[in-house]
């Protein structure tokens, strides 16, 4: 970016509006049409509201945004330099008994001038577009977000050559549901807005020499990402219980590769170690508590994936699963019956990360975001993940990855519960918004 000679102040009030209209219908009888009958009319409500506000981490300070009869957002906030944001997610939700649609929506945004320094956009949580005719039904809710950011990438030309005052508003209508209704596509996973952070505290996993961190230093995981490009480390928000929320905290995936049976999946790692499909960095297991890994496969590792109950919005493209070793030899058939998730293979890191010499130290420098919540970044968590691999060396062994020296070994013991149960999912491209 081009060195910045003046600081210019923005002053940005943002209001949302929902506007709530039902229409009413009624029926005049001809006097001279006699009906005889009686009608049970059920009870009704009509409640559509904003609710659950959350300003997201990272936000520049703001006047705290308030929510005035339920159906108006306001608040003011100052962006005084190229890179500040402000981001709030909000849900509108309908409280009522009657299903309803979009009627009308009006998003007073930017000028083509004031584009060139701001951006501003409000969409659904999942990057989906707020447009007319989508449906609410009765006793759901959708997410919002809305994001005003003053751009980073510009000229000192296209700077403001004096303090701004933005008015941007969000007007939605909602009326009784109707048979033009259409369904919210809302995608699996999409991009992240904010990164994950760790602070590094393990000499031997993230000194200088290496993965350049000193001790103190802050670990960034991830990558924001290009627009309409997946690339290995990109960071997902996945909607994987259902919700229809993606939840930066415990739904993080970064994105490592294809599918390598089907180019239409692509393959997410989650942030963190599970325990009972719950995220905990502190919990370790035995891959094979038998130490029998070439004729069980994983089996003490897969009651500690997230179920098809827990993670009920994704799924695996197949359930049974060829176990491997380093090499590629394939030993027995192993089905994840009934989970929603699976263990990462030494393939994909191989395909991900680079072929490289994959057990020395530092191999992963270039996929840290695989060793979050390990102790590649603090020497008090544990030392890494279980892949789905068996040794080719010895048959009591099966493949993990070292936290600490960022690197992949193949000498662990199945029965040594001392490594972590990192889930991946499988999702269709077509359900990643990127």
């Amino acid at each position: 970016m081009n060195k910045i000679k003046k600081k210019r102040n923005m002053y940005l009030l943002i209001v949302f509006v929902v506007a709530l209209v039902i229409g009413i219908g009624y029926a005049i009888l001809s006097n001279n049409l006699n009906i005889a009958g009686s009608t049970n009319i059920k009870d009704n409500t009509w409640n559509i509201h904003f609710e659950n506000l959350n300003v997201t981490s990272g936000s520049v300070s703001a006047t705290t945004p308030t929510i005035s009869n339920g159906t108006n957002i306001t608040y003011t906030v100052t962006l005084d330099k190229p890179g500040d944001y402000y981001e709030f997610s909000v849900d509108v939700k309908n409280a009522g008994s009657i299903d309803a649609m979009i009627s009308g929506i009006s998003n007073t945004g930017l000028t083509s001038e004031q584009k060139k320094y701001m951006t501003y956009s409000a969409t659904y949580d999942s990057g989906v577009d707020i447009a007319e005719k989508q449906e609410l039904k009765a006793n759901s809710k959708e997410r919002i977000r809305v994001t005003v950011r003053y751009r980073y990438d510009i000229n000192v030309s296209d700077l403001p050559s004096e303090e701004k005052v933005l008015n941007l508003t969000l007007n939605m209508n909602y009326v009784q549901k109707n048979d033009t209704a259409v369904t919210i596509n809302n995608p699996t996973c999409r991009r992240a807005t904010t990164l994950h952070t760790e602070t590094c505290n393990n000499e031997n996993g993230c000194a200088s020499t290496g993965a350049g961190y000193n001790i103190g230093d802050k670990i960034t995981y991830g990558n924001l990402g290009t627009a309409g490009t997946l690339a290995g480390g990109d960071a997902f928000d996945c909607d994987v219980n259902g919700d229809r929320e993606y939840n930066s905290e415990t739904e993080r995936f970064y994105y490592v590769n294809s599918l390598d049976t089907d180019n239409n999946y692509g393959v997410l790692i989650y942030y963190n170690n599970v325990s009972e499909g719950e995220p905990n960095e502190a919990a370790t297991y035995a891959y094979d508590s038998e130490n029998a890994p070439r004729d069980n496969g994983p089996v003490t590792l897969l009651p500690q994936l997230p179920s098809t109950t827990q993670w009920k919005n994704v799924s695996l493209s197949n359930q049974t699963r060829k176990i491997k070793d380093q090499n590629g030899a394939e030993y027995i058939d192993f089905t994840y019956t009934g989970r929603a998730a699976r263990l990462l293979t030494y393939q994909e890191v191989v395909s991900a990360c680079g072929t490289g010499t994959s057990s020395s130290t530092g191999y992963l420098d270039s996929c840290k975001y695989m060793l979050e919540n390990t102790k590649y970044s603090n020497s008090s968590l544990k030392y890494g993940l279980w892949l789905e691999n068996i040794s080719s060396n010895n048959a009591y062994n099966a493949m993990y990855v070292h936290g600490s020296n960022r690197r992949i070994n193949n000498y662990g013991s199945s029965s040594n519960g001392v490594l972590g149960v990192r889930p991946i999912i499988e999702v269709e491209k077509s359900n990643i918004s990127y």
